[in-house]
Parts: C-alpha cells; structure tokens; sequence
C-alpha cells in the first residue's frame, strides 16, 4: 500500500501495511508514561470545614491524623476557598476560577447562564484527566457534587460525572450531602450500588476511608511503578451532622461556654 492510500484508509498509523504479515510493519501508538521518580498524589478535601476547627489551627477538637500530617508537611497560609462546596471543588479540581469552569455557584440548578452551568465544561481539564494523560492511576471517592440536578440520577447525562472527567475508579455518591448512617444512593463507577440495609454500626468516613486504601492497594499490587493520584472527597463535616455516638460523648459538656468564649480561646491558640 502506498503511503498516500496507507494514510487514506490508515490515518495516524505510522507503520506499513503490506499485502501479507511479511512485508508490513508494525507499530504501536505510544502509551502515556510518568517521568522517573513521579510522586503518587492524595488530595484529602473535608466539606464546610473551617481551618480552627482543626487543632494544628487552634481548635479545642482534637484531629491527631490531620495534624500529622500538617506537622510532616507544609502550611499553605493563603489558599482560597469560595464560599460555597462545588466551587471550590471546580477550582481545585481545574486550578482556574470556578466562573470559568461554569461553577459559579453549587451545582443544582443551571440559571442559563455560562459562569452558572453547573457541571463542569468539556473545554477545561481536570487534575485528573491532565495527569491520567501522564500515566498516573486516577481514582476519586466521596462526594461529587458537580453535575447538574437532572443528572444525578443512571437516567441522567454522565458527562461531568467523576469517570467522565479524567478518573479510573469512583466510589461515592454524586449529590450535595448524604445519610453518614444509611446513605441513600452511593455509586461504584457509572453504576448506582443496589443496598437495601447498611450493617450495624455502618459509619460512612470509615466506608470511604477503606475503599480509598483498597483503591492503592489493588493499584500498587498491579503495578508497584504506577503512580497514583487520589482525590478523597469526604462527607463530613457538611450537614447532616452525624457522628458517631462515641464521639458526641467524648464532647460532651466541651461546649457549654458558649461560642463567644470558644471563639476568643481559638483565636488565642493560633496566635
């Protein structure tokens, strides 16, 4: 086959294609691959938190794990968030305004106009989709929270569902908030997970906390080279306000001062 006809009927193939497997060529398209020495990425984003409600910032609410990793670390003392959970999470998941990723506002109803989409735009990539594009294992689990309201159901359009935009594996659900005892509808990829009852003592951080680790595992067992990037998206500590009983006793009575005074002690330990 001549090269006009070969890229005629064979465009973007740069090997031959004779008339028998003896006088062509072989050629495979090259498969993204990280850099030597690519970091695995964990991106742990907790909802309607304010910063002095964790210790390493002043709070009286003791958060070993989250401190740990702030003393290990580093501090960013100028990051900004909207007011608002989608977004924030456009412009995390995108690095750009969330206005112009259509996220304007949460991602519910679409007003018709181009900063209030609500779902984020096919022109515009997502940290996943840039660095799946470099090699890397891509995985999302929590809350979602950007698509529009007539999406989020399997009769809706995927389009800015977490699969759609540049991630291998989700496991979470797609709304604003959610039932931490007996969530009302989680999904594993495109597909909603059919659960009539949670077991005793079901407690959702601790669901997604395990799929997280289990989502590494699986990953690193396959390919220990493999870079990763997780995106845990947590539930909490958006409304509804569900602990665990445990941990609404060991609280107890800590905020009977009223917030006037816990307010001036936080202020004075992050000083």
């Amino acid at each position: 086959m001549t090269d006009q006809r070969q890229q005629e009927h064979y465009p973007g193939f740069e090997g031959t294609v004779g008339k028998i497997m003896a006088t062509s060529e072989s050629w495979w398209p090259p498969r993204p691959t990280p850099p030597a020495g690519a970091p695995n990425i964990v991106v742990v984003l907790a909802d309607d938190l304010g910063y002095s409600d964790v210790s390493c910032y002043g709070s009286e609410i003791a958060t070993p794990a989250i401190d740990e990793l702030a003393a290990t670390g580093v501090r960013y003392t100028n990051f900004h968030v909207t007011p608002l959970c989608s977004p924030t999470r456009a412009a995390l998941l995108t690095g750009l305004n969330s206005h112009h990723v259509g996220v304007g506002f949460v991602a519910n109803a679409d007003p018709g106009f181009p900063g209030y989409a609500s779902e984020l735009p096919h022109n515009q990539s997502t940290m996943a989709e840039m660095l799946k594009a470099s090699g890397y294992a891509t995985m999302a689990v929590g809350k979602w929270h950007l698509c529009k309201e007539t999406d989020l159901s399997i009769a809706g359009d995927n389009h800015s569902w977490p699969l759609q935009r540049g991630f291998d594996q989700f496991y979470g659900f797609l709304e604003a908030l959610t039932n931490f005892h007996h969530p009302h509808l989680m999904y594993e990829g495109n597909s909603p997970i059919d659960i009539a009852e949670y077991p005793e003592g079901y407690y959702l951080t601790d669901d997604l906390t395990d799929r997280a680790c289990r989502m590494i595992r699986e990953v690193k067992a396959t390919d220990p080279d493999k870079p990763f990037f997780l995106y845990y998206a947590h539930g909490a500590v958006h409304a509804p306000l569900h602990a665990k009983a445990e941990d609404i006793a060991r609280h107890r009575g800590n905020y009977d001062k009223g917030w006037d005074q816990l307010r001036e002690e936080r202020l004075a330990r992050q000083i």
